[in-house]
This record gives structure tokens, C-alpha cells and sequence, in this order.
């Protein structure tokens, strides 16, 4: 995930035409840092350091240097529990996963509650 974030940067970096020494100098860190942050040796930076990255490259939207699992790290299990439960493709997932059970499951499980079962073998 941090090498993810990384790669966003250094591609955000290079369209911007600059250096890693340049970068580094004006969010106030070192070439080595950015090279470390940009290969993902080191964790993703916290909030404040990539709305300096962000600005220091002319991104106005910190969407583009993180995808959506970054920003529910930062901003904790409390996002996606937001986030999950309201999307319109999670109901729909259910649905499919709970199908494919059905159908992947025996015949015997499939034909209803244990009550049922034992009410269809005792009437036989």
C-alpha cells in the first residue's frame, strides 16, 4: 500500500518536472527521505506532510496521490465502516456470494431447515 502511495508521488513529481532534491527541499525534508517514501521502504507520510507533498506539486486534490484504502488508514476503521455499508454494490455482492453458496452447497442442506427435513423424512 505505502509503495502504491510512493509511486503516486514520484509519478506526480515527474509531471511535475521536478527533482527529488527540489521536492525534498520544499516540503522541508531530504532526497533520501523522498526516494524512501517513493519506494515504499518507509510508511505512507502522515496527513499534514502529504498536504505539503500535494501543494508543493500543484495537487489540489489529495485523491490523486492516494487511493481509496490509503485514506480509510488515515482516517481509521471508522471510514469504511461509513463508507461499506452504504455503497450501492455491497448489497448486490451479498446477493451473490449467499447464491453461490446455495447452489455450491448439497441438496440435502439446500432443502430447507432441519425442522422441514425431518418433517419430509417423517412423512415418508
Amino acid at each position: 500500500m505505502s509503495a502504491e502511495v510512493g509511486r503516486r508521488i514520484k509519478a506526480a513529481r515527474q509531471r511535475a518536472g521536478m527533482s527529488r532534491p527540489v521536492l525534498a527541499g520544499l516540503v522541508g525534508r531530504s532526497a533520501e527521505w523522498l526516494k524512501a517514501v517513493e519506494v515504499g521502504r518507509l510508511q505512507v507520510p502522515r496527513l499534514p506532510m502529504l498536504i505539503k507533498l500535494a501543494r508543493a506539486l500543484g495537487i489540489s486534490d489529495l485523491a490523486v496521490l492516494l487511493a481509496l484504502v490509503a485514506w480509510a488508514l488515515i482516517f481509521g476503521p471508522l471510514f469504511l465502516l461509513w463508507w461499506l455499508p452504504g455503497h450501492r454494490q455491497v448489497g448486490a455482492l451479498k446477493r451473490q456470494a449467499t447464491e453461490r453458496r446455495a447452489q455450491s452447497a448439497p441438496s440435502s442442506t439446500r432443502s430447507g431447515t432441519m425442522a422441514e427435513r425431518s418433517r419430509r423424512v417423517s412423512a415418508r
